[in-house]
């Protein structure tokens, strides 16, 4: 429980406000005090500054000081009102009269007064009226600005001439370079004032029925198909995204069924406030309250779970991984686990038919992981489940792929017309003037929040009648006090204003609010504050009635019953005013009440590390706690992280570990957050960060006989994949016999034999890599460990597969298959059906097909975008051989909305899957899939990675008909897959269209040569070998010196095979190649019938560069 106080509240010396700031400087004075004796001068500047203070009391402002003969004033200090840079300006042109009329009355013609005024941040001395009550830059640059004006003129610069445009007319004064400023300023004079210068809210929706209707429709298009949509609803602050979601849950709650609602917020408070929203709906959903304890939530979520989820095994599975999104528990699971217990959750709430309904708030504010977390429910949900985001435009900018989902619809809210605005104020206020309503448009700038912010301001200054929706003008309202909220176009001034009619007592508790976040409770505050939690209470219930915080009432709400700022803007504003001290004692303030809240609620224990690095941030460097204030920053950092960690935000995760570890001074648990960062950084498929921080490992010399072993595993792993098989070695060295790893954890010992195999495999060391791999299952059995044994599984089976040993290779993976089902291992079990099918699709497609299908779904379903790219790719295999094209396109389409290709990291998951797409390119004469990213990269760099970009830049030659190319780049790919992971099914697709294009070129050598290379590989299956017998006929067809026997036999066997085995595309090249080879004979009935079935298939596969390729575009039945 949280303390009821910390002491007495902190003590406030100065606020941060925007102020305009006037100076005025005399010209020609001093010639006139050059003519008179001391005392009559004085007499002279005594009358000079009773005028000036007299015409600046006139219009709100406060002398500041004055400096000889200038003078310096200030507006929006102590109380702003939402005019202060126009009152500023006309005080400027006031005083300037002014002095002209006191130099005629003093025989001083010629006395003249130039002013500028610049509106911008000060910081404010509070309390004080006398001379330094404000400082900062738009102090000294009010100075310069006024030295720059012309005698009898004011000068404003850009802020001011924006704010006052509507009252006050100005014509250019140019760009001028002022010093302390790096870019030149645009200033502005002033030339007269415009025309017709002088002349809690009930809000009726106006403008947007259109995106009303939208979100009805998609809501029901979600239901109506029983699957995942989601509707983002993109604008501007105060463009009405709250007042939609507001509306469609009114809609929601008035139909005929049930609709289950949930609610979450995405924390904007900085990096590492993972999966928010999510713990939000998921509180709101088992009743969770801000006071319980740990064993009441608990006793909550098992009872919810209970409720919903009916399989106890099921139960059994999704209740720990609710309990680490809720910071129950310690477990830590790998993302794709907890993205399928999540998705579980959903299904299992909506398993009735009851529509889901989710809305996020703030869907900017998060991060890379829980966007694929929201994409990953849309696409997978097997109910209905409609996601409404909503989020500020610059989501667009930072997240694009948000928009792109397939099942996604995006929604741009803009400004509302003139028009709307005015039925907007109508609906407002009662009897508000036409002539008035029309400024009040023009200043509300098309925003809802602005004219919102306006009516309250009347509201607060006691110029409205009525209650709330029945709100009418006072009929002795003073039309010029009806404009004065409007006078500013600046939400900020309109916001401080209001705040500062609230008084001291009730400000500062704003302000503390503010600090906390956008949502918080009574209890937390008076915590923060220092103040007495009835007295605190009492204060908000005011606050909540002059309409500046809400109480939560939204059910199945986390954040029911807590306080929330109505406006994000009147937070931001109210945190603003903070002076730098104010700001460090109160995040301070906020961490010490947030901390004992941290042990139940998960999700603060970065809400406290944030606090608490702001609090550093805004430390001296010599402040005698700011070492105490780095560890336990440092600490609360690294709780962060790993809550982040183990909920799967991998991407995030790693931005947290790298900062700390940036930052840390202890070099042994550097040493285990660079490990978790290794490993982090693999998962995430980004070698070079591996490389980085297992390096850090073992040349730290810190490191123990465990950590080092691990480290350089990872780093052996990750420059295997980058292709620098001789760095791989050279890391794993130290450990070069099965007894240099005596020493070392059993698990990590079987890891690094198994990158011992691994590098040795590719390197073409097949005898050495099969010893590694018995050392690893060795020691993953001593271990018990499942994980390594199914992974040295797995690598033997890899061996036997380049070592062509098939049956061996079949009962490994049959085994590794069994095993991962048996052990509950989620990814590995992806991994083995992967496997599984990839042994298959030449032996028997329709089993590859199933397990192909079984790996991607899974692996959607879990979020496991990498290894999903290995499904994909067996499954297109499959669709290419037996020619079902048009679902090989459509299966190419199933990735994640995150996972662009434009990307080198993208070329290992998805270059088989490329080059697939660019085989039926190829075939059909289409465009061809080409990431220009994938174009730059070096092709002779070796390894696995070499061989992938090889294959990709040949489909694509051919692909764009550059047949002699594309013969030297897939012919270089086949001969690396022979080095280093066996010939794949990938690679004997390249080989056969090597052998076609070299054929097709005439160029026979070479694909003689292509012929005897796959006999050296010795891997042949079912229909590798009939496709051998195709491509040894089509060869041989090509060259007249050939025994016709020989050609006839191997074609005919082709085309009996290929059809035996179901691979329509070949069996209908081999019958073309017959075909024509025998018309060339003078066979013609017997060619007639093969063209005429090859024909038929190219149709259907929409095969038309084959057609012609054949001379068969007219061979019709």
């Amino acid at each position: 429980m949280v303390p009821a106080t910390i002491g007495t509240g902190p003590v406030r010396v100065a606020e941060r406000r925007v102020t305009s700031v006037l100076f005025g400087d005399l010209v020609g004075f001093t010639t006139l005090s050059e003519q008179r004796d001391p005392d009559a001068v004085r007499e002279l500047l005594s009358t000079y500054f009773d005028r000036c203070r007299t015409v600046i009391a006139r219009y709100g402002g406060t002398i500041e000081k004055f400096i000889g003969d200038a003078v310096m004033a200030v507006w929006g200090v102590p109380t702003a009102t939402d005019d202060d840079a126009e009152r500023a300006v006309r005080a400027g042109r006031e005083l300037i009269a002014a002095v002209r009329e006191f130099g005629s009355e003093h025989g001083a013609p010629d006395l003249a007064m130039r002013v500028g005024v610049v509106t911008g941040e000060v910081a404010v001395t509070l309390g004080s009226t006398e001379e330094g009550m404000v400082a900062g830059d738009t102090v000294n640059t009010a100075a310069r600005v006024q030295s720059l004006a012309t005698p009898n003129q004011v000068w404003v610069d850009e802020q001011t001439r924006e704010m006052t445009t509507h009252a006050i007319a100005y014509r250019a004064a140019g760009s001028h370079t002022l010093k302390g400023k790096a870019l030149p300023l645009e200033l502005w004079e002033v030339n007269g004032i415009a025309p017709d210068s002088a002349a809690g809210v009930a809000v009726p929706l106006v403008g947007y029925a259109r995106e009303l209707g939208l979100l009805k429709s998609e809501f029901q298009a979600a239901r109506a198909s029983s699957s995942g949509r989601m509707l983002l609803l993109v604008g501007d602050p105060g463009t009405g995204k709250t007042r939609l979601g507001s509306e469609f849950e009114e809609y929601a709650d008035e139909l005929a069924y049930r609709v289950r609602w949930h609610r979450g917020r995405c924390l904007a408070f900085g990096d590492g406030v993972a999966y928010s929203a999510l713990v939000g709906a998921v509180r709101g959903r088992i009743g969770a309250e801000d006071t319980d304890d740990v064993p009441t939530l608990v006793t909550k979520l098992h009872s919810a779970v209970a409720q919903w989820v009916p399989d106890p095994e099921e139960a059994a599975w999704i209740t720990p991984r609710l309990e680490t999104l809720l910071g129950l528990s310690s477990g830590s699971y790998e993302r794709d686990d907890l993205f399928a217990a999540w998705q579980t959750w959903f299904e299992r709430l909506g398993a009735d038919g009851a529509p889901v309904v989710w809305l996020v708030d703030d869907l900017h504010a998060a991060d890379g992981a829980f966007l694929e977390l929201v994409d990953h429910l849309v696409r997978a949900s097997a109910v209905a489940l409609f996601v409404i985001g909503l989020a500020r435009p610059e989501i667009l900018e930072e997240h694009p792929e948000v928009a792109t989902g397939r099942r996604t619809t995006t929604v741009h809210l803009e400004g509302l017309s003139e028009p709307e605005m005015a039925e907007l104020f109508a609906g407002l206020v009662d009897g508000l003037a036409p002539a008035a309503r029309d400024v009040l448009v023009e200043r509300s700038a098309g925003v809802p929040l602005y004219a919102i912010e306006i009516v309250r301001s009347l509201i607060d200054r006691g110029l409205t009648l009525g209650e709330v929706g029945r709100l009418r003008l006072r009929e002795d309202a003073d039309p010029e006090q009806i404009l004065d909220p409007a006078t500013t176009a600046g939400l900020q001034v309109l916001i401080t204003s209001r705040l500062d009619l609230l008084g001291e007592e009730r400000r500062t508790l704003l302000q503390d609010a503010a600090v906390i976040g956008q949502t918080f409770s009574a209890q937390v505050l008076a915590a923060a504050s220092g103040r007495d939690e009835q007295e605190v209470a009492s204060i908000l219930d005011e606050l909540v009635a002059r309409d500046l915080l809400t109480v939560v009432r939204e059910r199945l709400s986390a954040d029911d019953g807590q306080y929330a700022f109505v406006q994000t803007p009147v937070r931001q504003v109210a945190y603003q005013m903070l002076a730098r001290r104010d700001r460090r004692i109160r995040h301070l303030a906020a961490a010490d009440a947030l901390e004992p809240l941290a042990e139940t609620s998960g999700d603060l224990t970065t809400i406290v590390a944030e606090h608490l690095v702001e609090a550093l941030r805004l430390t001296g460097p010599h402040d005698p706690g700011r070492d105490g204030l780095v560890r336990r920053v440092r600490r609360w950092q690294i709780a962060s992280a790993e809550r982040v960690r183990a909920l799967g935000a991998l991407g995030e995760a790693l931005v947290l570990y790298g900062r700390v570890i940036d930052e840390l001074d202890d070099p042994e648990e550097a040493v285990r957050l660079h490990l978790v960062a290794a490993e982090i950084a693999f998962e995430l498929g980004n070698p070079e960060i591996v490389v980085q921080h297992a390096t850090a490992v073992f040349e730290s010399g810190h490191a123990g006989a465990d950590d080092e072993a691990q480290a350089r595993m990872w780093a052996a792993n990750a420059t295997r994949i980058l292709g620098r098989l001789e760095d791989a070695e050279r890391i794993l060295t130290p450990y070069a016999t099965a007894d240099a790893l005596d020493g070392v954890n059993d698990v990590i010992a079987s890891f690094v034999a198994g990158a011992w195999a691994a590098v040795t495999l590719e390197q073409g060391r097949a005898e050495e890599s099969a010893r590694w791999d018995q050392v690893a299952l060795l020691r993953a059995e001593a271990a018990d460990d499942a994980r390594a044994t199914y992974l040295a599984l797995n690598s033997m089976a890899l061996n036997a597969q380049q070592a062509g040993t098939r049956a061996l290779q079949d009962a490994l993976l049959e085994a590794g298959l069994r095993f991962a089902r048996e052990h509950g291992l989620r990814r590995e079990l992806v991994q083995a059906l992967v496997n599984r099918s990839d042994a298959l699709i030449s032996v028997d497609p329709k089993r590859a097909f199933g397990y192909a299908t079984e790996a991607l779904d899974l692996a959607l379903a879990s979020g496991m975008a990498g290894i999903a790219a290995y499904g994909q790719t067996n499954l297109m295999l499959v669709q290419y051989v037996t020619g079902a094209w048009d679902e090989l396109t459509e299966t190419a389409s199933r990735r994640p909305a995150a996972d662009g290709l434009d990307s080198e990291e993208r070329l290992y998951d998805y270059g088989a899957v490329v080059a697939l797409q660019n085989l039926v390119a190829t075939a059909r004469g289409s465009e061809a899939v080409a990431p220009p990213t994938w174009e730059e990269l070096d092709p002779t760099s070796g390894g696995q990675h070499g061989q992938i970009l090889l294959m990709h830049l040949g489909t694509l030659a051919a692909a764009r008909g550059d047949d002699r190319q594309a013969i030297g780049l897939l012919r270089r790919s086949f001969e690396l897959a022979g080095t280093v992971t066996g010939i794949s099914e990938e690679a004997v697709l390249v080989w056969t269209l090597a052998i076609e294009r070299a054929v097709a070129t005439g160029d026979l050598d070479v694909a003689r040569s292509l012929l005897a290379e796959l006999d050296d590989v010795q891997v042949l299956r079912e229909r590798h070998h009939a496709e051998r017998l195709r491509l040894s006929g089509t060869v041989a067809a090509a060259d007249p010196s050939s025994d016709p026997a020989l050609v006839e036999a191997d074609l005919r066997a082709a085309v009996s095979e290929l059809s035996d085995f179901g691979a329509p595309p070949s069996r209908a090249r081999a019958e073309a190649t017959l075909g024509r080879w025998l018309g060339s004979r003078g066979r013609a009935d017997e060619a007639d019938a093969l063209l005429l079935s090859a024909a038929g298939t190219f149709r259907e596969l929409g095969a038309t560069r084959w057609l012609d390729e054949f001379g068969l575009a007219d061979r019709t039945p």
